[in-house]
């Protein structure tokens, strides 16, 4: 890549520390045995590092809501460079880079009606780890406040690509799947892994989404806390498309991505573990 591409002025601390491992444009990289060795170490700890701070990040800023476990995908909501008043927000970068690589400023806005807005569910509501085995509900009050979509959708945290589910999609999306059936407060967005069907809340009924996602519509009032415009734990511009969506082959840890565009409002989905298999 780097015989390839052209030199870029900002990018020369970099090329600057490849030189220094002998690999410079134009010349040929041929490291011995030991160097390999080395190399191919630095790198998975590398990786290792920026997996820990895109998943098990402790910074206090990327909490959306006090009461909830989800947290922003971003952690820098003013533009789409990280840059932030006389510095380079360098771990919001890379735990960006980790989880999508591709940045927008309208990706990252918070502003209600402005562009869209992404959540990460990394945990259920008694802060575990979200586990492919298991069974979850995450209830989205209805209406959701979003003016063009939202969306959830499941992801492995390893290879950070859409989930390998059953029924050939990873995501719920309203502009292709009912999810707000006539007359229901409430929405369940239910995952379950092969061979195990997650339960649905009493009172609630089935609505239409892509083949074999889970979705419920429930028409009993929503105990969630009040969504009203300007709450100080709602203020986020973006529909509440966050937890469980269909169900995966693989057993390994999930994030939930949830995504919305121009929304009016904002709300608090919560997501909980229904069931599981095995697992204590």
């Amino acid at each position: 890549m780097i015989d390839t591409e052209p030199a870029i002025e900002e990018m020369s601390p970099m090329l600057g520390l490849l030189a220094e491992l002998g690999i410079e444009a134009g010349k040929p990289f041929d490291p011995d045995e030991r160097m390999t060795v080395l190399l191919t170490e630095a790198a998975r700890q590398g990786r290792d590092e920026m997996l820990v701070t895109a998943f098990a990040s402790d910074r206090p800023d990327r909490i959306a809501w006090p009461d909830r476990t989800w947290e922003w995908a971003s952690l820098r909501p003013e533009n789409g460079t990280f840059e932030r008043e006389g510095s380079l927000d360098v771990e919001a970068r890379d735990r960006w880079f980790i989880q999508a690589i591709i940045a927008s400023p309208a990706m990252f806005g918070r502003a209600v009606g402005q562009g869209s807005v992404y959540w990460l569910g990394l945990r259920d509501a008694d802060g575990t780890y979200l586990d492919g085995a298991r069974s979850y509900r995450l209830r989205v009050p209805l209406p959701v406040p979003a003016g063009l979509f939202w969306s959830l959708t499941a992801y492995d945290a390893q290879t950070r690509s859409e989930v390998d589910a059953d029924q050939g999609q990873a995501a719920l999306r309203s502009l292709f799947d009912k999810l707000d059936p006539d007359g229901a407060d409430s929405v369940d967005c239910t995952s379950a892994p092969p061979n195990l069907t997650a339960p649905r809340a009493a009172g609630s009924r089935p609505c239409r989404a892509g083949a074999g996602s889970a979705a419920s519509a429930s028409t009993a009032p929503s105990s969630l806390p009040s969504t009203a415009p300007g709450s100080p734990a709602t203020s986020n511009p973006s529909p509440g498309r966050g937890n469980p969506p269909p169900r995966r082959r693989s057993t390994a840890p999930r994030p939930y991505r949830a995504r919305g565009r121009a929304p009016a409002a904002s709300l608090n989905p919560r997501a909980e573990t229904v069931s599981d298999s095995g697992h204590s």
